[in-house]
């Protein structure tokens, strides 16, 4: 499982550059393209301070950053992930967590799943955004899967 979650935190990564790389150059019209990336940081950040048990912030969960914090957020969740996926062991990703989501509601869950989750998360709203910029008639990030083995095992 560990190998797998390690690889899975690599893509996310490499897929959430490649996103913000594409916003970046087009500079799309589509508010909604940077609110979908605002809320795939947003909601990276959120998860990993619960695992962490670290407070996040949630008060301005929905008001999406500016395009030019975009860099700079991402680079913060990434060294967040890479500092804790760093630490992790098999052992660990059997660890429950207990939190509140937004709306103050209690759950527990293992790491693993929690992983697992937000890696799922951003790539369905990577998806929507790929949407939008082919709406917009511009370049759609490529973000598949294959496509980031294929490029890291050259």
């Amino acid at each position: 499982m560990l190998d797998n979650i390690l690889k899975m935190s690599k893509y996310d990564k490499w897929a959430n550059q490649r996103v913000l790389d594409r916003i970046l150059v087009d500079k799309p019209k589509e508010e909604k393209i940077v609110s979908l990336f605002s809320h795939i940081l947003k909601a990276e950040d959120v998860w990993l301070k619960r695992i962490l048990n670290i407070e996040p912030e949630t008060q301005n969960f929905n008001l999406p950053f500016v395009i030019d914090e975009l860099q700079n957020c991402l680079n913060e969740v990434s060294s967040l992930a890479d500092n804790f996926i760093l630490s992790l062991t098999e052992e660990k990703l059997t660890n429950l967590i207990e939190y509140s989501n937004l709306q103050g509601k209690k759950f527990s869950n293992r790491i693993s799943d929690i992983l697992i989750h937000v890696f799922n998360h951003a790539t369905y709203h990577r998806g929507q955004i790929a949407q939008l910029f082919r709406k917009e008639e511009l370049r759609a990030p490529i973000t598949d899967y294959i496509v980031f083995i294929r490029e890291k095992s050259k």
